[in-house]
């Protein structure tokens, strides 16, 4: 067995020349390649071989160059080939990107202004708007699938990584595995830790509003520790109220909470209404990028149904859920208010407290009455009696 998937100075596929490895991630190595003929620079991503070529494994590797494939937006990584070398190990060919993932740019920095932050979240909202206008779920948007491009004003977004992706194929069935529970714990949604099959579009909007704490605060929302603590954490425990010396706005504090709340039916149900939020924070971009949203909406919409009605959604145990602050402004934040829970969950009454309650409802009007009678007649006795020492 070779010592490495490829070799610096190998050519793939008779048309990609290697030139050395980017870096490694759960199911996949990395490697900078030029384009034989073209002299250009792409990155090609193989399978690593700790997957064993295990058939489930290669198909959910072959699906995000697919996904990726069917996604054109200035937002979405490029993906430009697929293919595979002779001992059946896949690979895609993807654009070459110049810059650092989103994770490692706050690390670096810190806590970002209030307006990249927001730009950058609505760049990625405009990616997530075509991938779920094309049946596409991520199901793992996180920093390190964010990949920032430029600097300044100019840096941008390009979302990474369909590979745990769930496509709703034209029978409206979902190709991906019952038990999976992909992703990264700490931007990864509740309900997708329970069943990675059972989710819909929400479980991007839970990483979205994630990835916006992150980026606002510079800390996770949910406090980093081992996997076992952070899965409890996320599944029964409130985010970490954001800091009040950080000033960020209340809209954006209360789209965070919306979008982090343990029950799917009150987040916001597309992008679009994150998009919405986000747009008047964005600067200059904002409304160009807002447009880029919505333009998938109409579609998008009739999408997220399709998800979420062909999803049987795990129902979760009630939480206790991180209420924010009510904002100064009401007006501005009535499009926030998320809507009632579609099944409440109501807490069982002992037997003998329900009936005696609904003895007291019952009965309420027939005493009234009878006091009223009561009371009648002891007026007349009383002036009878009067009449009577007269």
């Amino acid at each position: 067995m070779r010592a490495a998937i490829v070799d610096v100075g190998e050519v793939v596929a008779d048309k990609y020349r290697i030139e050395g490895e980017l870096g490694r991630g759960g199911m996949g190595v990395v490697f900078k390649a030029v384009i034989i003929d073209s002299n250009e620079l792409v990155a090609l991503k193989f399978m690593t071989p700790e997957g064993g070529l295990k058939t489930d494994l290669v198909a959910r590797f072959v699906r995000e160059g697919k996904a990726a494939m069917r996604l054109e937006g200035e937002h979405v990584a490029k993906v430009l080939d697929t293919g595979a070398l002779d001992d059946g190990t896949p690979f895609i060919a993807m654009e070459f990107l110049r810059g650092e993932d989103l994770f490692d740019y706050v690390e670096r920095r810190g806590a970002l202004p209030v307006e990249q932050a927001a730009r950058l979240v609505l760049q990625a909202c405009v990616a997530m708007a075509e991938a779920h206008f094309a049946g596409v779920i991520h199901r793992d948007l996180k920093p390190h699938n964010l990949f920032v491009v430029g600097s300044g004003d100019d840096a941008s977004i390009k979302v990474l990584d369909f590979g745990l992706s769930k496509l709703l194929d034209d029978d409206g069935a979902f190709m991906t595995g019952t038990n999976d529970a992909l992703g990264s714990p700490l931007f990864m949604s509740p309900e997708q830790m329970r069943s990675s099959r059972d989710v819909d579009v929400r479980t991007d909007i839970w990483a979205l509003g994630a990835v916006l704490y992150y980026a606002v605060t510079g800390d996770t929302p949910f406090r980093r520790g081992k996997l076992p603590d952070v899965i409890m954490r996320v599944m029964s425990k409130p985010y970490t109220p954001i800091p009040a010396e950080l000033n960020v706005p209340a809209e954006l504090a209360a789209l965070i909470d919306r979008c982090l709340t343990k029950l799917v039916d009150p987040r916001p149900a597309h992008v679009g209404e994150v998009a919405d939020v986000l747009a008047p924070f964005a600067g200059p971009s904002g409304p160009a990028l807002l447009a880029d949203v919505h333009a998938h909406m109409p579609e998008a919409s009739a999408v997220a149904a399709k998800t979420t009605s062909s999803a049987h959604a795990a129902k979760p145990p009630p939480v206790a859920e991180h209420q924010p602050a009510a904002p100064a402004d009401e007006s501005a934040t009535q499009s926030l208010r998320p809507p009632p829970v579609v099944e409440p969950v109501t807490p069982p009454v002992p037997t003998q407290l329900a009936d005696s309650t609904t003895l007291v409802t019952t009965n309420a009007p027939r005493r009234g009455a009878g006091v009223i009678i009561l009371l009648v007649g002891i007026a007349v006795a009383a002036a009878l009696l009067v009449a009577l020492l007269r």
